[in-house]
Parts: structure tokens; C-alpha cells; sequence
């Protein structure tokens, strides 16, 4: 099991055509807010639960991801020699048919801060945004540009740091056009600052495990032999009452299935991933799943830390055209 992160997600989907039509919805619950990847076995379960959610989810919400045409091009740097002042360097590329002329980026933090009760609590915000003042050809890319940025007063605790780029100069209210995240949690209060993109891809000597996972887990980027450990996901089950009225099966055998069906995908595509469940709970056992409701946040850490899991998923029932309980 990975190390929890504070924060809760939780993800409305519905079933996937494993069958040709169904009346139950599946919510999971993921731990992952920030790119907190103490374990490699956390990062792994955001590329890891793909497979098994398109095995599981019907009609996925694929308009998010859509490829947007104007991006932030790579190596990007983070760097400040005084805490107070950073310089943002990257580049940016344009796939559009017009010019671009009013881009912004805003600088981000995700992490934990010290609260006043001197408790450590989830923490959000943006920092600073600031013009970029560029004009981008149609389907061209400008090279590196460095840009100013302030970084304020950053409470005390540690942090992640992303960059968002968007177009007009409010962030909250528009769709951002691309981001990227920093490699590394730093700490504030910050004195110093020295922070390049996290690069997933990159893997040095080819073991399958990319650098950035290698160095958390202290194993060595540049050589094949040594890597983590092949990452288990533990998953914890709940489910309405009704939720397997439809598959004439139990719960548990059904269950069972999608897990051998989706581990066996991963066997053949060699990739060294599992999931395992580590329990299965209906809502007689855990009542505050019925009629719709979601887990509060600190019962469902409750549950991760009661079954030792990964990740809650929930089956919900939901009336439909062609099935009904």
C-alpha cells in the first residue's frame, strides 16, 4: 500500500459496455491530489487504474482530454535566489490557424501548511500570475523565454509547484490551455528555489520505472538492475444493495472477475502491476454510501487506514432505460 495523502477525490462514473447495458454507476475514491509520489506504487496507480476503469466505466468524460493547441514546450525551470522573487523559464508551442497574443501564466501550490492549531492540512493557491507578452505564430513554437514572478507570502509548510498557462488574465474562470508540474516538494518557508518539469518519460537505463520514481524510491535511474519492487494496488469495495441485482452473481464473484480480467490484461501486456481487493462492504455494513452519499473525507481515510488500502471504490445503483431494481 502506498503512503495517503490527505485529500480525497472522488470520480462519478458509470459502468463500462463489459456488459451491454447496466444500471450501476462506479465512484472511486483516489488519493492522489498532488503529485505526492512517495511510493512508487502511488504514482503507479494513476497509469495503472486506466485499464481497469475503462473495463469498468461507461461513457467516460473523454472531452477533458482533449488535446489543447497552444502547450507549454520543454526543459521548464523554477528558480529563485532570495524566496521572494522566481524566474519561470519554458517554451511555448502554437497549433492554431491565428496568431496568439494574450497568454498568462499562473504559478500554483499544492501541498500541506501548518495550520493554527499546528496541525498539518491540505493547502491550494495560486501565487502569482503574470503576462507573458509574446506573440506565437500560427502553427510555430518560440524557444525558452525566462518571466518574473513573485512569490508572496507562502505559508509554512511543503509544497508542490505547477505552472498553468491560459489566455485572458483571470485563471479561476477560464480553461487553462496547458500546465506542468515541478519535480520535487520543497519546504517554506523558501529561501532558495531551483526546480525543473517532472518528466514521467524519462527513463535513463530502460528498466520500465521512469528517473523521477527511481530517485523517491532510492533505486538507481541509470542502472537496469536496480529498480522498486513491482507495485500492488490494494482496493477496498463497497456497494449499494442492489448494485449486482442485474448480473445474476454476488457481489464478491463479480468482483473477482473484473479483478482477473484486468490483472490478466496487465500480465499480458507486461506490465508490473496488480490489484488486489482487501474487502468488500455493502451498505447494511457502511451505511453512509446509501441513497447517493458520498464518503466524507475523514471516514473514508478511516477506511484506508482500517483495511490498509489504496483506494475505495464505490458501485452505486441508479435507475435506467433498459434495467431497472
Amino acid at each position: 500500500m502506498g503512503d495517503r495523502s490527505t485529500a480525497a477525490t472522488q470520480i462519478d462514473h458509470t459502468f463500462s459496455n463489459i456488459v451491454s447495458c447496466t444500471s450501476d454507476r462506479a465512484i472511486y475514491n483516489d488519493r492522489r491530489s498532488s503529485p505526492r509520489s512517495n511510493n512508487n506504487r502511488v504514482f503507479m496507480v494513476l497509469r495503472a487504474l486506466i485499464p481497469i476503469l475503462l473495463l469498468l466505466v461507461a461513457e467516460p468524460a473523454f472531452t477533458q482530454f482533449e488535446r489543447t493547441h497552444v502547450n507549454i514546450s520543454c526543459p521548464c525551470t523554477l528558480t529563485s535566489s532570495d524566496g521572494e522573487k522566481a524566474e519561470l523559464a519554458f517554451g511555448i508551442s502554437n497549433n492554431r490557424d491565428d496568431v496568439v497574443d494574450e497568454l498568462y501564466a499562473t504559478l500554483a501550490i499544492a501541498g500541506t501548511r501548518l495550520s493554527s492549531t499546528s496541525q498539518m492540512v491540505d493547502y491550494t493557491a495560486f501565487v502569482d500570475t503574470v503576462a507573458l507578452n509574446v506573440n506565437v505564430e500560427p502553427h510555430s513554437a518560440i524557444d525558452s523565454q525566462s518571466f518574473e514572478l513573485d512569490l508572496g507570502a507562502i505559508p509554512e509548510g511543503t509544497y508542490y509547484f505547477e505552472v498553468l498557462l491560459h489566455e485572458n488574465e483571470i485563471v479561476g474562470g477560464n480553461p487553462r490551455l496547458d500546465s506542468i508540474w515541478f519535480e520535487g516538494e520543497w519546504s517554506a518557508p523558501i529561501s532558495t528555489l531551483s526546480l525543473r518539469d517532472a518528466n514521467y518519460l524519462i527513463d535513463s537505463d530502460d528498466d520500465g520505472i521512469d528517473d523521477i520514481n527511481e530517485r523517491l524510491e532510492g533505486t538507481d535511474p541509470n542502472d537496469p538492475n536496480s529498480y522498486p519492487p513491482d507495485p500492488v494496488i490494494d482496493i477496498l469495495f463497497l456497494h449499494e444493495e442492489f448494485s449486482f441485482e442485474h448480473y445474476n452473481t454476488s457481489p464478491n464473484s463479480f468482483i473477482a472477475h473484473v479483478l482477473a480480467v484486468t490483472n490478466d490484461i496487465y500480465e499480458r501486456s507486461n506490465s508490473p502491476v496488480q490489484f488486489r481487493a482487501v474487502g468488500v462492504q455493502d451498505s447494511s455494513e457502511i451505511p453512509e454510501i446509501s441513497d447517493g452519499e458520498s464518503l466524507e473525507e475523514s471516514r473514508y481515510l478511516e477506511l484506508l487506514e482500517e483495511y490498509d488500502a489504496d483506494i475505495v471504490l464505490v458501485y452505486r445503483t441508479r435507475d435506467t432505460w433498459c434495467t431497472r431494481r
